[in-house]
């Protein structure tokens, strides 16, 4: 059984950025870490059926909701000045997350936008994300999808990479770069789009979704 808690962040101009924090009654040794996307929460399928395999399988969960399209502040700012919003962010929840740091192992699952922020840490803590006991999550990424693959491309970042085929962000050419790296697992997505949703058939959106958590829990970190 795992009992929810918080911990105090303060992000930009002291606004509280929300989170929850699933830790077991008995000390797990793992700890799993959700980024999710802008509109993408983590009680979205994805990151919901992935916490409820992770808290069975000996992982803590900690899942940051940065909820920046609730923040008017935010959205009055241009893409220059959302960046730095966002930037100066990341380093604050990186500092956060230095302080967990008794974990045997590490899984970092990232939604469409939180690609973007997991791709920030990563790129400047090349030495923490290349160790075996650290795993990356990319799920549908987007606005950084060609730096994380050249990322993924050039370092050994052990990772799963998942992509709807009619995601706007899916480039087959791009997904070739990766496709030979034994440390990366990829899944690309048939009749899905940016949600993994299929517009015409409610069905193929559960089973689209169903594939995307079974790959995660097949591939995750042993």
């Amino acid at each position: 059984m795992a009992i929810e808690n918080t911990i105090e962040i303060l992000g930009k101009d002291d606004r509280i950025i929300n989170n929850y924090f699933w830790k077991s009654e008995n000390k797990a040794s793992n700890l799993a870490i959700f980024f999710p996307g802008f509109r993408y929460p983590t009680e979205a399928p994805l990151f919901h059926f992935l916490k409820l395999h992770l808290i069975k399988n000996n992982f803590d969960v900690f899942a940051i909701e940065y909820r920046y399209n609730e923040i008017p502040n935010f959205l009055n700012l241009s893409a220059n000045e959302q960046d730095d919003y966002l930037y100066k962010e990341i380093k604050i929840i990186k500092k956060v997350l230095e302080t967990l740091s008794d974990y045997s192992k590490y899984c970092f699952i990232s939604k469409s936008l939180g690609t973007t922020i997991l791709y920030n840490m990563v790129k400047e803590n090349l030495q923490i994300f290349k160790k075996k006991n650290s795993q990356c999550i990319w799920l549908t990424p987007f606005e950084k999808n060609k730096e994380i693959i050249e990322l993924l491309a050039a370092e050994e970042i052990n990772s799963i990479y998942i992509i709807g085929k009619d995601d706007r962000g899916y480039h087959p050419d791009l997904n070739n770069q990766i496709s030979d790296k034994n440390y990366v697992k990829i899944l690309e997505i048939s009749n899905a789009g940016h949600l993994l949703e299929d517009q015409e058939n409610v069905l193929q959106t559960i089973a689209n979704n169903k594939q995307a958590v079974k790959f995660c829990i097949d591939n995750l970190i042993a």
